[in-house]
């Protein structure tokens, strides 16, 4: 089909095709990591500004190095076993990737991941089941929320969106949302983050194009 739609929409379709068909890599860790749902979005907010070949092979290598260490470093037990889903993991991961693309500073890229986690933690219960609807689509949700998040924080390369009354609201969500997370047991660790990661060679696919089991 040839028809335009939104760069958020643009994620959402392409990200479901992708999980629908069973096209995806996986990391092996804890629990399924899916790092190929980055590209969906980065491809529609590249195509979208205009980006080059060498920003759009950067942004997707930055969010391949990213989501494995948030789902190597959530603690134990991990964070499948406390009711989340790994495409949590994208509402990091994807605001990170393709902030840079947009131009975002450090404050917008903060506001960008506090909207997106606050709007795409997922329940692992969404996953179960044989290939249902709310499985199929998860993945594609998560990532258009992110994009969404990181558009609505581009107002310019030095000042934030919202104000300072607003940003204190946002701070104040941020942490009732953390304490949230922890109530559920979702304590994230830190200490690992610095290592060298070397995504492909730790991304596999059985060669029927099928994630394989990790």
């Amino acid at each position: 089909m040839n028809r335009l739609t939104s760069c958020e929409n643009a994620a959402l379709v392409n990200c479901t095709a992708l999980r629908f068909l069973d096209y995806m890599d996986g990391h092996p860790g804890p629990y399924p990591c899916h790092p190929c749902f980055n590209i969906p979005p980065i491809l529609a907010v590249a195509e979208k500004v205009g980006a080059g070949g060498p920003d759009l092979a950067t942004a997707i290598v930055r969010a391949y190095e990213i989501m494995p260490r948030f789902q190597e470093n959530a603690g134990l037990p991990d964070l499948g076993a406390r009711g989340w889903a790994g495409s949590t993991n994208l509402a990091c991961s994807v605001p990170l990737g393709i902030s840079p693309l947009l131009g975002l500073n450090r404050e917008q890229i903060v506001n960008a991941l506090g909207i997106s986690i606050t709007h795409g933690s997922v329940l692992d219960a969404a996953s179960h089941g044989q290939m249902p609807t709310s499985k199929s689509i998860l993945d594609g949700m998560t990532a258009k929320s992110a994009v969404v998040a990181t558009f609505s924080c581009e107002s310019g390369s030095q000042r934030s969106p919202w104000s300072d009354r607003g940003q204190r609201r946002i701070r104040q969500r941020g942490r009732r949302f953390l304490r949230l997370r922890s109530a559920f047991g979702a304590h994230w660790k830190t200490q690992n983050f610095g290592k060298l990661y070397e995504a492909v060679q730790h991304s596999e696919m059985r060669p029927d194009g099928g994630c394989r089991s990790v």
